[in-house]
């Protein structure tokens, strides 16, 4: 599985937010060691984040864009609040996010932050460009608030990498526990399961008519077109 690990901010015309703690030092403090996390759980990382960019704008394009080109599963941004609150919070780019969303945020409320919760982008408040502008899903992480003296004596940056990698990798967690489906299979229940997801007859019995599905909705998403439903066609189910 393929994750974007998006650093936010960290450019000279894009700088984070700065009061008692400093969100770009944090936020690059946290993802490097989220990043090492995740590789050694053995998934694909890719930084996102642009070594220069003329704009803001061109900065957010830059990282959306990196993301999408290769195909990632899962966006990953990583940023801290300002604005005289405190605690933590997700935003979701879409629902399909919000079981991750939901497990990052518990599990860094689980350090003793205040636990904002989950929060979908265009309904919670206004859009934000990399989560609508991605193509996966994708999660953007507001671990503290910079300007909040509480937060800031309980933010550590290994414990709140920690956090968000134990969150992102039980919610991934649901998909890679699915069994493999295909023809003959025997799991009555996800087979049930994964036909009402494709939107076709639900009978429980992987047969031609669901192989047939299977094989459209990869030829849609553009992944190997099998008619055999492991992890990467569960990812694209549930996930997109």
């Amino acid at each position: 599985m393929k994750i974007a690990v998006d650093i936010g901010h960290n450019l000279p015309n894009n700088r984070g937010a700065k009061s008692i703690g400093d969100e770009d030092v944090m936020v690059s403090e946290v993802g490097e060691r989220l990043a090492v996390r995740l590789r050694m759980s053995g998934y694909d990382v890719l930084m996102v984040a642009p070594a220069r960019a003329v704009s803001v704008s061109d900065s957010l394009v830059q990282r959306a864009a990196r993301a999408n080109d290769w195909h990632a599963d899962l966006f990953v941004s990583i940023h801290m609040n300002a604005g005289g609150g405190r605690g933590t919070e997700v935003w979701i780019g879409s629902e399909k996010g919000r079981y991750i969303g939901e497990k990052v945020v518990s599990s860094i409320a689980g350090l003793g932050f205040r636990n904002r919760g989950v929060k979908l982008q265009g309904k919670d408040g206004k859009g934000l460009y990399v989560l609508k502008h991605t193509r996966m899903t994708a999660i953007l992480v507001e671990g503290c608030f910079v300007d909040s003296k509480a937060d800031m004596e309980l933010y550590d940056p290994e414990r709140m990498a920690f956090a968000i990698w134990r969150g992102i990798v039980a919610g991934l967690n649901r998909i890679q526990a699915r069994p493999t489906l295909k023809r003959g299979s025997e799991y009555r229940n996800e087979v049930m399961h994964l036909q009402s997801l494709l939107g076709i007859r639900v009978d429980g019995i992987f047969g031609p008519a669901t192989e047939k599905a299977a094989r459209e909705f990869q030829r849609e998403t553009g992944i190997q077109v099998d008619g055999i439903v492991g992890p990467e066609t569960w990812g694209e189910i549930l996930l997109k």
